[in-house]
């Protein structure tokens, strides 16, 4: 789980009511990345268009790419009128 706070209006902190698409991702420096598995430097390697060279930046995603676009994350949340203090995605290393 992660804490996150964001402010929308100068008198409450927290996300506008209403129903969201969202992303995760999670950064690591390249030293971490390589621990990666094969399948998700493959799957980064597709992402950047089949060129493993853009790979060897400072820093990579560790999690899948689909959880880092609205489109393919499969992700939503739904903030009540009356808030929302905790939200819990579960993830896939599928």
């Amino acid at each position: 789980m992660v804490a996150f706070a964001e402010k929308t209006y100068e008198t409450k902190k927290g996300a506008v009511p209403g129903s969201y698409k969202a992303t995760v991702s999670k950064t690591v420096t390249v030293e971490k990345a390589t621990k990666m598995s094969q399948s998700m430097m493959d799957e980064a390697k597709a992402a950047m268009g089949g060129d493993a060279s853009k790979i060897n930046a400072s820093w990579v995603n560790d999690l899948l790419n689909k959880y880092a676009n609205p489109g393919t994350s499969g992700l939503s949340v739904s903030i009540p009128d009356a808030g929302k203090t905790d939200i819990t995605f579960e993830l896939s290393r599928k």
